[in-house]
């Protein structure tokens, strides 16, 4: 007969992590399952959630970008202010909005998994798809160019896009907001003398050689 011990808190970050749901909402209930009396998140607690979501990656042996030896690191990069004593339901929102480097594994399966069924109504400029299904990648700075999942992960291009072009991901059908701030960012990387070259969207963390088993 087998026998052991699960820890609560490990089975319900799995549970979020797998369930359907937005991201934020995801994010917001971790922060109920780790604040304390005074509605903050300590280090240590803090932690605890990081190195339960990174043994999810490292099943898969990804240790080096996502393991344990980065959840030291990704805790201090959290609490910027040197002896706080622990962040609260706003700061930590922000903090993993910005897409820290251990959880970027996690924030590209949610995009994944919400864009799955999604249709938008435009052409891939590789393969010519119409409509495109899943992740749409749109160039902003070639007017009206876009790349379908497959095309885009195979780096592959046509016309006058290159690689280096700045890029943006859609998971979801466009709304008229998207579309003007897109717009405007096409103008500015065309005629505003900016190069436009694509920045790292999410937050580094440098590993540490202490594994952070003492938080």
């Amino acid at each position: 007969s087998r026998s052991g011990m699960l820890q609560v808190l490990g089975c319900k970050v799995l549970m979020v992590v797998m369930c359907a749901g937005r991201l934020q909402e995801k994010y917001r209930y971790l922060f109920t399952q780790v604040a304390d009396h005074n509605n903050c998140c300590t280090r240590r607690r803090l932690a605890a959630i990081l190195r339960d979501l990174a043994r999810i990656p490292e099943l898969l042996s990804e240790q080096p970008s996502f393991g344990m030896s980065l959840v030291s690191a990704a805790v201090e990069s959290c609490f910027k202010v040197e002896g706080e004593v622990g962040v609260t339901e706003e700061v930590l929102l922000a903090w993993l909005l910005q897409e820290p480097q251990t959880l970027v594994w996690w924030t590209t399966l949610y995009r994944l998994t919400a864009a799955e069924l999604v249709c938008h109504d435009v052409k891939c400029g590789v393969c010519k798809q119409r409509p495109i299904i899943g992740l749409r990648y749109q160039c902003l700075r070639c007017i009206g160019y876009n790349l379908c999942q497959d095309c885009f992960l195979h780096a592959r291009t046509s016309r006058r896009h290159k690689l280096t072009h700045p890029i943006q991901e859609y998971c979801h059908e466009t709304t008229g907001k998207e579309w003007r701030r897109a717009l405007l960012k096409m103008v500015r990387n065309r005629f505003g003398g900016r190069q436009g070259y694509n920045k790292q969207r999410y937050l580094a963390i440098a590993s540490s050689p202490e594994s952070g088993c003492d938080l």
